[in-house]
């Protein structure tokens, strides 16, 4: 932030006399600037004791941060104060009053957790996606503090997952922390001398990141509060954890929440270039669920607003990476002042590839789901590696039933535990199967030995049409509620990376080899992050991928509206990504996205920019030399315009590219 002294905005809040504050803290505004601040204030200038003093936050990296960040205050200002704050996270200091009154607590581990998902799912397949076991868990989190599950989630599934995980901590008396919570609040519901005590010793709560709190939370705060102070601080357009249970509602109509509360605005964004923060309250100010703010940029450049056209994501890649080095070199850009923002964890994968083949430095910013690991890339690969080599017996057991061909589980142990190295699809057509059996197994082979004769960019269509994986994809789709176009998004990127190879056998190098070098950390290299990671970051150049509609807003959270609660949702995501950037933003549009045409994003038009425009059905348009004409049909990045009948197939991304066409008017 480059500042030591508070404004006027920031100071109001630091000496609030209020018994209960809310600060509401917009991007790059100093909100632990004004948290240590207030600390340091209490203690030194209200002489309030350190151990009556708790400030917390929702990650233990952010609880270290602060306190580190207090102490170099208190260094600065030649204080030794006898006791120093607690400074943790809201479970900390749950689990910190159960340990005292309850005795010792055994936490389970976020591997055990996902071990008993796993263990739990792998009943009914053993192809289990990390993201499936993370959804689960989410889902089970959010069970317990609001009753509720997302309606995409399988019941059966989910109730007997929850089921086997109940067990298995019961079993093991262990708690996770929704447990603690939960069990905290009931304490201090129920042991009045308790919740006394802990009134006695909590005298002043500071709480960060505070619209991410949940029910249990805001609830036992409330019980905590009674005489003492909260002073709360947060972002209702940054709350992004609402399938969590966070709580935006809170910081909006905090005064219900907590008696006597009062709100202290924050006024000035530290962060961002002029530009910048108009496009990013032009989009925001549209939710409903907020606080109406004014926000100001201290920064007098304007900041640069790019938005980056393209065809399909290779291209895409190719004109960021362009952009980057440009940057650098004009400008002094550093690979690690630049950041690749996506909404979706598999968007990164064709990034990750093309970097990796071109020896582009990149970190990854979160716990990463590796797509060399997926289920759906050990299958494709096995299928390959099966041409090559029928003695391969792993990777025939791995797709003898994808899709299900009737081999039992007997036959497949018995494959396992053969020693000879003989073809496995002769070895299994000698056990004692049917005759239906070693008729599918010898079709089997016939159909894999032919892949390796095939052109690399018709490898994936064959595995897929021919040999009938994709009916398993559609069959996995359906029996775990999980969107099938996720699952064809892997075999997409999976497509584009093969063709690429002059033989399989590069490709499956390739892959191998690549399996765990993305996970290496270097110093100076591009940042790739989810949006929801990316929160509380903050580079010199930003890039936002695919900004288009059914990308962000994400397509399942635009179709599934429950009064605009997720549209609000996705337009904070949005909002979050915008105010990552300091001086450069650029918002990068596809024609198509897997293979599909996808208008530009509704939010870049609630912006204010300037964009080329999208296209619908029906609709009357101007082409710069072919004149007026009604769109008739629009098909991946092709769009089919008649003028005055006569019917002219046109490429999306040229129209784009330049400015070929102008709206007139929706036909009636």
């Amino acid at each position: 932030m480059g500042k030591i002294r508070l404004d006027k905005y920031q100071m109001e809040a630091v000496k609030g006399e209020q018994k209960n504050l809310v600060v509401i803290a917009p991007p790059g505004s100093g909100k632990t600037f004004v948290i240590i601040n207030r600390i340091f204030y209490l203690m030194k200038e209200r002489g309030v004791c350190g151990k009556n003093i708790f400030a917390m936050t929702f990650t233990k990296s952010a609880a270290k941060d602060m306190e580190r960040r207090f102490l170099d205050l208190q260094e600065i200002h030649q204080c030794n104060f006898m006791y120093t704050p607690f400074f943790g996270t809201l479970h900390s200091l749950f689990y910190n009053i159960l340990k005292v009154y309850v005795g010792v607590i055994n936490i389970i581990s976020e591997k055990e957790s996902a071990y008993i998902i796993e263990k739990t799912l792998k009943k009914y397949t053993n192809n289990i996606r990390e993201e499936l076991i993370k959804d689960i868990l989410n889902n089970i989190s959010k069970y317990k503090s609001k009753h509720e599950i997302d309606e995409h989630i399988d019941r059966q599934l989910f109730y007997e997952c929850y089921d086997e995980y109940e067990k298995y901590k019961q079993g093991k008396g262990k708690l996770d922390f929704d447990d603690i919570q939960i069990k905290c609040k009931e304490l201090l519901e129920n042991n009045k001398k308790i919740l006394s005590q802990c009134r006695d010793k909590f005298k002043y709560l500071l709480i960060d990141e505070f619209q991410d709190c949940d029910d249990i939370q805001l609830s036992i705060l409330n019980m905590l509060n009674k005489d003492n102070s909260i002073f709360a601080v947060g972002d209702e357009d940054q709350c992004i954890y609402n399938f969590r249970g966070a709580k935006p509602e809170a910081m909006v109509e905090f005064p219900m929440y907590f008696s006597q509360g009062k709100k202290i605005f924050l006024k000035i964004n530290y962060r961002s270039g002029k530009n910048i923060v108009k496009l990013s309250k032009n989009l925001i100010k549209i939710n409903k669920l907020r606080n109406s703010k004014e926000i100001f940029a201290y920064n007098e450049f304007d900041g640069e607003i790019k938005i980056i056209y393209s065809e399909d994501e290779k291209e895409q890649i190719k004109n960021i990476l362009k952009e980057v080095l440009y940057n650098t070199e004009k400008k002094g850009y550093n690979f690690k002042d630049v950041a690749i923002l996506y909404r979706r964890n598999l968007e990164a994968l064709m990034i990750i590839d093309y970097f990796l083949r071109n020896n582009v430095e990149f970190n990854l910013n979160q716990k990463y789901f590796n797509i060399y690991n997926h289920f759906i890339c050990n299958d494709i690969i096995s299928y390959v590696k099966l041409s090559l080599d029928n003695r391969d017996r792993y990777s025939l057991i791995r797709i003898i039933n994808k899709p299900f061909r009737y081999i039992s589980k007997i036959h497949i142990e018995k494959l396992r535990e053969f020693k000879e190295k003989d073809s496995c699809f002769d070895i299994m057509c000698n056990f004692n199967m049917s005759i239906l059996q070693i008729k599918t197994i010898k079709s089997l082979e016939k159909k894999i030995n032919r892949i390796k004769n095939l052109n690399n960019n018709k490898v994936i269509d064959y595995i897929m049409k021919d040999i009938g994986y994709e009916e398993y994809i559609k069959s996995y789709s359906k029996k775990f509620k999980i969107d099938e176009e996720e699952l064809l998004y892997i075999i997409y990127i999976l497509k584009k990376t093969i063709e690429d190879f002059t033989s399989l056998e590069d490709f499956i190098k390739y892959i191998e080899k690549s399996k765990n070098k993305f996970l290496e950390k270097k110093e100076n290299a591009i940042t790739l992050s989810s949006i929801h990671s990316s929160k509380g970051m903050e580079f010199k150049s930003v890039f936002i991928i695919n900004c288009n509609d059914g990308n962000i807003p994400y397509n399942s959270n635009v179709n599934n509206l429950k009064d605009n609660i997720k549209l609000e949702e996705e337009r904070r995501l949005f909002y979050v990504a915008i105010t990552r950037s300091i001086s450069n933003l650029n918002l990068c549009i596809c024609s198509n996205i897997g293979g599909k045409y996808l208008p530009y994003s509704r939010f870049l038009k609630e912006c204010n920019l300037d964009l080329k425009d999208s296209y619908q059905i029906g609709e009357v348009v101007l082409h710069k030399y072919l004149g007026e004409g009604k769109i008739e049909k629009i098909k991946e990045n092709k769009i089919t315009i008649d003028f005055n009948g006569i019917c002219r197939m046109l490429k999306l991304d040229v129209i784009n590219i330049n400015g070929l066409i102008q709206k007139r008017r929706q036909n009636s």
